[in-house]
């Protein structure tokens, strides 16, 4: 699909288009497989992108070390989604994912504003 160097400059592109507000990511909730008994999700953020589903989401996950025993882990993921949710393709993992989860979150109206409110 894309090179580890592609992906990461995927990624940055939709940081910068995030932050310009050139997209905005509508959240969502997460449905199964995202989900379940080994696995959680808070939160999902879709985009449509030259026509192209993008969706974003930071999974906490069971990582067995024996049949009983396990911690919980995490990744970020970003895939390639169609018009029903459906996966299509999911990046390789970078660093930066972790950067266009937080521009995401920093574009919710309701933490955008938080500075301006509190200083009325």
């Amino acid at each position: 699909m894309f090179s580890t160097r592609q992906t990461a400059e995927i990624i940055d592109k939709l940081i910068e288009l995030t932050q310009h507000n050139q997209i905005v990511w509508q959240g969502q909730d997460p449905v199964p497989p995202m989900i379940g008994p080994d696995a959680r999700v808070d939160m999902v953020y879709v985009v449509n992108h030259l026509e192209r589903n993008i969706r974003v989401y930071h999974q906490h996950f069971k990582y067995y070390l024996d049949e009983e025993k396990y911690i919980w882990d995490e990744q970020m993921i970003v895939e390639f989604i169609d018009d029903y949710g459906s996966l299509l393709g999911r990046l390789p993992k970078t660093p930066n994912a972790w950067e266009l989860l937080k521009a995401i979150q920093f574009q919710n109206p309701h933490i955008n504003s938080f500075y301006d409110d509190l200083f009325r």
